[in-house]
């Protein structure tokens, strides 16, 4: 069996219980919402902006989704640093340590029918999303270099008991001087805040 809920369903959280009830029932909604996982709303949300779909397949219920992943890094007068995501604050005051891939510093959902190529992606997630403080001086496209594009298959911990299936479109970029802000950043959203600092990159051996 094989059907997608509609990318316009305006969903609501009633819908998202009856959807697991009659699909999943094994899901347990109430490890949602604590420790390192989102809540139910966040995927309402999530459905509703077109940032994601839910899909069953075979009475298994994914959560597709489309990924920018951007490495951002700066050579420092005392090496090479790389841009990381320290942790985040929800405003429940729950703190969240995601375990991004390593060289990962700046992760966001590609919006479905609203959005645009990958490379308008990376740029929105670097200068209206995730690093919002560096508008002054924003990143351009020719400072994002286009790496691969891999695909993936994981059981969520932002949603337990759903399976996530993830196409990452990856990028690199290198900052300015004046894009560089050796205090790090902080984005601030309604739901959290999310702090990043940069970390030397260990030196390669010759």
């Amino acid at each position: 069996m094989l059907s997608q809920l509609p990318k316009t369903l305006r969903f609501g959280l009633q819908d998202l219980i009856n959807l697991i009830r009659e699909t999943n029932p094994s899901i347990n909604l109430s490890l949602w919402g604590k420790g390192d996982a989102k809540t139910a709303t966040h995927l309402i949300d999530e459905v509703n902006n077109g940032e994601c779909t839910l899909e069953l397949i075979n009475g298994v219920l994914y959560r597709n989704i489309n990924v920018v992943s951007i490495t951002i890094t700066y050579l420092s007068p005392n090496g090479l640093l790389h841009l990381q995501e320290k942790y985040q604050i929800f405003t429940d005051s729950r703190p969240r340590t995601r375990k991004l891939p390593d060289r990962c510093s700046v992760a966001e959902k590609i919006k479905i029918g609203k959005e645009e190529p990958r490379l308008e992606a990376a740029l929105r997630a670097i200068n209206r999303e995730e690093l919002s403080e560096i508008q002054a001086v924003p990143v351009i496209a020719s400072q994002l270099q286009f790496i691969r594009t891999i695909q993936g298959e994981n059981h969520s911990s932002s949603y337990p008991g759903i399976i996530t299936d993830k196409t990452v479109h990856i990028f690199e970029c290198v900052f300015t001087d004046v894009q560089f802000n050796p205090k790090g950043y902080t984005e601030i959203q309604d739901d959290k805040k999310t702090h990043f600092h940069w970390v030397p990159v260990p030196s390669q051996p010759v």
